[in-house]
Order: C-alpha cells, then structure tokens, then sequence
C-alpha cells in the first residue's frame, strides 16, 4: 500500500506541477481490491476558483486499491510472491483541475470523433426524427419523445430583396420587392436593417408564424399589398433578437 501511495503521490505532483501538493487516502471499498482508499488532493476553496494546494480543503480526485490476493490466485499469480495495485482516474476531469475547464461538455462539443464513435454521422446533419432515436438508444439513452423545431418552418423559404422605396402612407414603413425565386412580390415592412440585396427568410400566405400561432393572409398595409413577411429570429423561435429581419449568408440559395 505503501508503495501504491508513494507512486499516486508522485504522478499528482508531476501532473499538476505541485511539488508540494498534499494527498490523503481515506478508506473506501471497491470491488476485487483490499484495502481500498478514496484519494483526495489539497485544495482552497475560499476564492471564486478552485486552487490547488494547500490543505485548507480536500477534493476527492480518484479510487485506488491493493488487489485481492483471490484475485491474483485466479488469474494463476502468487499472491505470496507478488502484488498489484489498481488505481481509476476520470482524465477529462484532472485535465478540467489543470487547465482550468469549467464545462465537461467541452471536451466533446463538435468532436467529430467523438460523434463518430456513438453512431452520429456528420453526413446525417439533417437525419430523420427515427435515426436520430436509433442512435440515441444505441449509446444507452432513455428517449421519451424528439421534436423537430425545423419542422414548423419547413415551409418557409429564403429570398432577395431587390428593390425598396417609402412607403407612401407611413413614415417607419418601407415597400419591397422581394424575390422568391420564381417570382417577385411585394412586402411591407419596418425593419431597420431591411435593405436592397441582403438574403431573407420569408413567410409566404398560408404560413404560421411558430412564436405567435399567427396564420398569415393576404393583406394590405396602409393601403400598400404585403404579400409576404420578412421574418426575425424571435419571430422564427431562433433567438431573442426582434430589431430587426434575419439577413442570411450571400451565398444562401433562393
């Protein structure tokens, strides 16, 4: 046991460049080892970050453990000549403790191989509600229901405008026209940021608008025809912004 706490002690020190870093082994139990210990690292606490060092306060950093002596014998080892140590350490969280990562999840947000290894491939970015539950049990996890947000804005589509004037009626409102690929229309609207040449989500007669449940309809605005309505992100339940339209990539196709 000795021997398993002097190595322990040397890799955290190495590992964490504290040479004078403290470890204490507190009794534990795991399975196939005897005696086991819980193995925490001395730590401070009082500030808003964690520092290492010190033994103002303990965290509990791995388990560790002399292997049982029947362990040995079953696997044909002579426990009277020979002993074993076992010792499990998590490696994202003592990178977390070095490098100072607040977020475990970051180890993995956009790890492609990660993605790989639990079944998500890259080529599915829009795979089916039913794929999506497959690999989801795949890798162990209990899926009551998925929903799919994209699909109440299926029928919503990007467009350019091509040409703006003032509204002749209203002095906050400007008249478009839009054009959605097959045709042009025409839309009113008082976006600050709306502009000739910028790409659009457009809203067409017919559509519902997911955060207000409105349908809309063919309509006229102080007397100008709107066909149409330029959307936000809080309008789509994209984001919180509504000063304004969602502009779009230039190479976004219409």
């Amino acid at each position: 046991m000795g021997h398993l706490k002097g190595v322990l002690l040397e890799f955290c020190r190495c590992f964490f460049d504290l040479p004078d870093l403290e470890l204490r082994f507190r009794p534990s139990y795991f399975p196939f080892t005897e005696p086991s210990a819980e193995v925490d690292i001395g730590c401070d606490r009082s500030g808003k970050q964690l520092k290492l060092g010190g033994t103002k306060d303990w965290l509990e950093v791995l388990g560790c453990g002399m292997v049982h002596p029947n362990v040995l014998k079953n696997c044909g080892i002579d426990p009277d000549q020979y002993q074993g140590f076992a010792f499990g350490m998590g490696v994202e969280r003592f990178a977390m403790l070095k490098y100072g990562i607040p977020d475990l999840r970051a180890f993995y947000d956009s790890d492609l191989r990660w993605l790989r290894h639990y079944g998500f491939s890259i080529s599915k970015a829009f795979a089916q509600k039913e794929e999506v539950h497959e690999a989801f049990d795949r890798v162990g996890l209990c899926v009551e229901g998925l929903e799919n947000p994209g699909e109440a804005l299926s029928s919503f589509t990007v467009a350019e405008i091509v040409d703006a004037k003032q509204h002749p009626n209203a002095d906050r409102l400007r008249v478009y026209r839009v054009n959605t690929g097959s045709e042009e229309i025409q839309v009113v609207c008082g976006a600050p940021n709306a502009r000739t040449g910028i790409k659009v989500v457009l809203a067409r007669p017919g559509d519902t608008i997911p955060t207000s449940g409105i349908k809309l309809k063919h309509s006229e605005i102080r007397g100008e025809a709107s066909e149409g309505m330029m959307c936000s992100a809080q309008e789509l339940g994209l984001g919180d912004d509504h000063d304004g339209i969602i502009e779009l990539p230039e190479d976004a196709p219409v």
